[in-house]
Order: C-alpha cells, then sequence, then structure tokens
C-alpha cells in the first residue's frame, strides 16, 4: 500500500472511531488517592480522578488495536503507534454531564478540622497509570520542564493544618489552583484522618502545564511576534518578550513583560513593563491585588507612561501620543452568608491622565484625550460560587463557570481641562445561573456624566445574555450550542475617535472576519452571535479537535430603534484544535462569508488564529470604572 493510502487508512480509522459506539457515560464518579500519601508528593505518577466505565474500555481497546497492529511501513508505524493514543488518555475522563461537584463534597466534611496537608505532583505528560507507556517526546518535554515548586503551590492554599474545612473556601479555592496559568488541573480529596475521629487530611494534586510557548500573528499593517514562559523557573512568575514591526519587516520593536505572581504568598501580582521601538515607547508599573474570598481586602496601583503611534480612523491619519496615567484604589468587602458567599462590599479610586501630545481637542472633540482626574467611589453586594464541567470552552480539563450576582452603585467626580468639573453616576448588575439544564448569564449597566448645570453628557447603556445548552451525545461526539447577545446604546455624545461605536473582536461584540472602520461605526449596537460546537472523539499528541459553525448579525448606526440601522452579518465553520497539557491558546482555523457589508469594508475570508479561551463574567467586585462605551 502507498504512503497516500497509508493515510488515507488512518483517517478512514478516525472516523470509524468517531461513529463506533453509542452509549453516553454515566456522570463520573468521585476522585480517590492511593492510600500512601506521602510517597506520591515528589512523584510524576498522576492519581487516578476518574473511575472509567465499560464504554470507556471499549475504545481504549480500539485504539490499542491499531496502535499494536504490525505495520510493515516505518511511516505508517509512526503515525499509528506514535500519534494515536487512547480517547480518553487525560486527567478528566468522559465529559461530565451535569455540574454536580465539590460543594456538596465538601459541605460532607463541614467543620472538621484540617491534620495534615498531602500534595501530589504530576509532570506535564506524565500518565495516570505507572504501567502506562509514553512516547519518546512525551518523555523529553517532560524532562526538560521545570516543574513548579511545590512552595508555588502551598502559598496558594487558603488554607492551613489546624484550620476547619470550610465548604465554600474549598471550593474556591480549587478554582483558584485551576485558574493558574501553569497548571492544567487540580483538585482536593479530603479522607478522615484514621488517628483522630474529628480530624481529616487535605490531599491535593496538581499537575503543570508546558508553560514555554509563543503567539503569533501577520497583519496588513502590523506583525507580532510574542514569545513567554509562564512559570519561569518554577516559580509561577511570567516572562514575555514581543517583537512587533511593520508590513516588510520595518521599524522593529521590542517589548519585555514580567509578572510577579503571588508575591511573597500575598495574593499579590506584581507586573513591570518596558518596550522600545516599532512607533511605540512604553514603561508600566502594575499591582494588582484582587478581591478573592467574601471577606477581603482588595487594592491595586498602576503607573504607566507610553509615547505610541495611534491611527485615527475618522480622519484617516495617525498621531504620536505622549501619555500618562497613574490611579490606585482600594476596597474591603463584609461577608454576609460564608454557605453561599454572599458578600457586601465598597471600593474607592484615585487616577490621573494627563496628554504632552496628541490630536487636535477643543470642549467636545476628541474628550479621550483630554488631561482629567477621576474620582470615583462603589458600592456593592456580590455572591460568587463556580459549576465543575468541561467540554465547554476547553477539553480534557476541569472548568470552572461562575454563578451568582454583582449589583454595584458607581458614583464620583471628574475635573476635566476642557469641560470643567463633572460628576458621575452609574449601575451595572451580573446574574448567572443554571435554568434547568442550561447555562444562562446576563447583565446590564447605565452610566453617564452630569454637567455643572446639571446636563448629561457622554451618557451609556448596555446589556447582554450569554448561554449555552448542556451537551448533547451523537455516538462518540457531542454538541453544544452557544449564543450571544448584546446591545449598546450612546447617548449625549461628544466628537472624535472613540466617540462612535464599531464592531469589536470579541465574540458578542462584533463580526468574526470584518475589518473595522468609519465606514460601519455608530452611536448603537445590536449584536447576535450562534455557534454550535462538535467535540470529536480524535486525539492526536493530545491535541484534541472541535468543529464548529457560526452566524454573526449586528446592527450599526445612530437611530435610537436598533434595527433601522445598518444590518450586516456573516457565516461560515471552521476547526479549533486545543491541547489542554500546552499553554499556547486554541488554535482556529476559520472559514468565512460576509454579506450586506460596504464595499470599503474588508472582510477575511480565511484566517488561522490564536484564539483565546472565552471568559464569563466574574462575579467578584474589582476596582470601581465607568461604564465603557466600547
Amino acid at each position: 500500500m502507498c504512503r497516500c493510502g497509508h493515510i488515507a487508512l488512518l483517517l478512514l480509522c478516525f472516523s470509524i472511531a468517531s461513529f463506533a459506539y453509542g452509549q453516553a457515560p454515566p456522570p463520573a464518579a468521585e476522585p480517590s488517592l492511593p492510600v500512601n500519601y506521602d510517597e506520591q508528593m515528589h512523584s510524576d505518577t498522576a492519581v487516578v480522578p476518574i473511575n472509567y466505565r465499560e464504554q470507556t474500555e471499549k475504545a481504549d481497546a480500539f485504539y490499542d488495536t491499531l496502535r499494536h497492529r504490525q505495520y510493515k511501513n516505518p511511516l505508517t508505524r509512526f503515525l499509528f503507534r506514535s500519534l494515536i493514543k487512547s480517547r480518553n488518555s487525560s486527567d478528566e475522563g468522559p465529559p461530565m454531564l451535569d455540574f454536580k461537584r465539590n460543594r456538596n463534597y465538601f459541605e460532607t466534611y463541614s467543620g472538621k478540622h484540617i491534620t495534615a496537608i498531602h500534595i501530589t505532583q504530576a509532570n506535564v505528560f506524565s500518565p495516570r497509570d505507572p504501567a502506562e507507556k509514553v512516547g519518546w517526546v512525551q518523555r523529553l518535554i517532560d524532562k526538560i520542564h521545570i516543574r513548579t515548586k511545590q512552595k508555588q503551590l502551598v502559598q496558594n492554599l487558603l488554607f492551613k493544618a489546624g484550620d476547619t474545612i470550610n465548604p465554600y473556601v474549598m471550593g474556591i479555592n480549587e478554582e483558584l489552583l485551576r485558574s493558574l496559568p501553569n497548571l492544567s488541573t487540580a483538585y482536593f480529596v479530603i479522607m478522615p484522618d484514621p488517628h483522630d475521629s474529628t480530624g481529616v487530611t487535605v490531599n491535593i494534586f496538581a499537575r503543570d502545564n508546558w508553560s514555554i510557548s509563543a503567539d503569533g500573528r501577520l497583519g496588513s499593517v502590523e506583525n507580532n511576534l510574542s514569545v513567554f514562559d509562564r512559570n519561569f523557573l518554577g516559580t509561577g512568575d511570567e516572562l514575555k518578550l514581543i517583537f512587533t514591526s511593520e508590513k516588510g519587516l520595518k521599524n522593529i520593536g521590542t517589548e519585555i513583560n514580567y509578572t510577579a505572581r503571588n508575591l511573597l504568598g500575598s495574593f499579590t501580582d506584581v507586573t513591570v513593563k518596558m518596550g522600545v521601538g516599532a512607533n511605540s515607547n512604553i514603561g508600566q508599573f502594575t499591582v494588582d491585588r484582587p478581591f478573592i474570598l467574601p471577606s477581603d481586602w482588595a487594592f491595586g496601583f498602576n503607573a504607566g507612561r507610553a509615547y505610541k503611534r495611534e491611527e485615527l480612523i475618522l480622519t484617516d491619519t495617525s498621531y504620536y501620543i505622549n501619555r500618562f496615567k497613574v490611579d490606585g484604589w482600594i476596597g474591603k468587602s463584609w461577608c454576609l452568608n460564608w454557605h453561599n458567599g454572599t458578600s457586601v462590599y465598597i471600593a474607592a479610586s484615585l487616577g490621573k491622565e494627563q496628554y504632552s501630545n496628541r490630536p487636535p481637542i477643543t470642549e467636545s472633540l476628541n474628550p479621550y484625550y483630554h488631561n482629567s482626574d477621576l474620582f470615583l467611589f462603589s458600592l456593592g453586594f456580590a455572591r460568587r460560587n463556580y459549576f465543575q464541567g468541561n467540554m465547554i470552552y476547553g477539553y480534557d480539563r476541569t472548568e470552572d463557570i461562575p454563578y451568582g450576582f454583582r449589583v454595584e452603585l458607581v458614583a464620583g467626580r471628574e475635573w476635566e481641562e476642557k469641560l470643567g468639573r463633572r460628576d458621575y453616576l452609574g449601575m451595572r448588575g451580573y446574574w448567572g445561573n443554571l435554568v434547568g439544564d442550561h447555562y444562562l448569564e446576563a447583565g446590564a449597566a447605565l452610566g453617564s456624566f452630569f454637567t455643572s448645570d446639571h446636563k448629561l453628557q457622554q451618557s451609556v447603556i448596555s446589556s447582554h445574555i450569554k448561554y449555552f445548552t448542556p451537551l448533547l451525545r451523537v455516538r462518540t461526539s457531542y454538541i453544544r450550542q452557544f449564543g450571544v447577545l448584546s446591545a449598546t446604546m450612546g447617548f449625549n455624545r461628544l466628537e472624535g475617535e472613540r466617540e462612535a461605536l464599531r464592531y469589536e473582536k470579541r465574540q458578542g461584540l462584533g463580526i468574526r472576519g470584518l475589518e473595522t472602520n468609519s465606514w460601519l461605526s455608530g452611536y448603537n449596537r445590536l449584536t447576535m452571535s450562534s455557534e454550535p460546537v462538535l467535540f470529536t472523539p480524535l486525539f492526536l499528541y493530545h491535541f484534541r479537535f472541535a468543529f464548529f459553525m457560526f452566524g454573526d448579525v449586528g446592527w450599526m448606526g445612530y437611530n435610537n430603534n436598533l434595527f433601522r440601522n445598518r444590518f450586516t452579518g456573516a457565516i461560515g465553520a471552521g476547526v479549533r484544535l486545543k491541547n489542554e497539557r500546552l499553554i499556547f491558546n486554541n488554535i482556529q482555523i476559520r472559514l468565512g462569508y460576509a454579506f450586506n457589508r460596504p464595499p470599503e469594508v474588508g472582510y477575511s475570508y480565511f484566517s488561522i488564529s490564536n484564539e483565546q479561551d472565552f471568559q464569563e463574567t466574574a462575579f467578584a467586585p474589582g476596582q470601581p470604572q465607568i461604564v465603557p462605551y466600547r
């Protein structure tokens, strides 16, 4: 058989595997650890978290047959033995078909005191079963990878030996560990202490990501390449190098960023950025300590200067803008109910923004380039919890989807060089939860400045709805439907750049593939997006494949009746490749077609890009901010 025939046979085998089995697996069982924990503390042996069922064994047997068959052609042997792995060769096992997980689990041990904490760490590709063999590529990656230091994991714990089990804190802490970019998964298992009837031991399992990666973008105006390590020397810190250039590799610029995460165990991140060249010189220093628990302190500080060329779309020109900004904030929250995480909070911020080089400005022109001082104060209520699932925005990992609410009142005063003293008042509210088996998240916000003679300026009203459905089993694949509806309206706007809306690149605020320019702009925008995703069992070197279709439509213009503005849309399909053991974003290949667009607006019919994971609204409070107009 020729090599093309071998490759065709390989693709045929994948197709057969996708439709070979049809029974849905039951919900995943609770994890269990081996008896001897201490010997596991520095082992690369991953603890088996899921009990696999008959269906999984059938799939594994099918792939084993392909892997161990004798092939005469060396290329065929490499493809089948090195590339094909078990469809469930991961830490997470079969997809969880519901959201039941850790809150009920931790409630079982509520009030028990912690007698000991044991940590098990696994390398990037360490197998679940010590008897399982891994390929030479995986072994090489594990050998050269610098694993996360155990001290860094301990610093991210919200409890210590001697504390009592608080189910809410345990659930939040699991999510906190899984959100670290240097870890692919983490979970807690609580076991009764055989020597103390009132005590328990907390067993922590954490698997590393391969933390060194790169991102790149080739554009019609600018090229961008970034190389980063998000677990620098095993500390959990991030070192990032960014190289930019104009088309044709002209005017090359460099930037270096370093983020020290959880500095000294204070849950405070410190970031330093410096960059020169490519029409941009920047320097920035940032400190960020977010709200983590319902009763907590939070603060932040940011100081930066940027000298950068900005393209002004409305006037079809560019300016070198010298901008200096400094701001700081502090907040305090008080827990009202530790069972569900309800809290009340207050926060205050003060910021200053100045320009020494900028576009032409007047009282009503280009207000975003006016020098200003802004003081804001916020008061609100919040509740934050997390569901656990997978095959939502990722693949082989536990995903934490927030649910809860946040309502907030923001008030303050601005001192503006051209507009004078202005007061500000804004309100926002977010809510998200399961409705039946469907996840629904909605939010609305409104805000406005008030002049000294009580006139409204730069008013904004925005709202959105996001949802996704439960998984639908189709033989060995799964389908999930996603949707986003978003509306933004501006009133009493001024003139100039950023005073008119455009379609954004983010899902729910734009039309995928559509270029941004002044031919499609307005004070009001309505967008709708629908996307069914097919998660397949295809598995190549820990890469998973998800196929999707999409339909994006939008209405943009200056009419307050949103549906009387210009209608534009796009449809298309593509595939996403994701490796949860590697740290780079989803690789997305997309084909699309736009309709009813102005001829002056370009469209990308084909694209290959690195796509960020989608993020739902985090219901934790934060720095006081005006309602954004974007």
